[in-house]
């Protein structure tokens, strides 16, 4: 029950943000002092590290995929049938 609630508070919250800056009236000044507010505040820490991209955890991202050929090559013992 608990997550339902978080769930449920956490797309109002989206959903009121979104007719927020997307109202068709005052949407449009909104989003423009909003950008504004980003761009100081990304002016006065120009020298923040990026983040690391974070790894899948796939199994996909642990092994390189091989191509075709070299894994029917490895599947039949390595001998080519050319």
């Amino acid at each position: 029950m608990r997550m339902g609630l978080r769930k449920t508070l956490l797309v109002a919250g989206l959903g009121a943000a979104a007719a927020y800056f997307l109202d068709p009236v005052s949407g449009r000044e909104r989003r423009e002092r909003l950008q504004v507010l980003i761009d100081g505040a990304m002016q006065k820490a120009p020298n923040l590290p990026l983040p690391i991209p974070m790894r899948s955890s796939g199994a996909s991202a642990a092994k390189p995929r091989r191509s075709t050929k070299a894994a029917s090559a490895a599947t039949s013992g390595g001998a080519s049938s050319s």
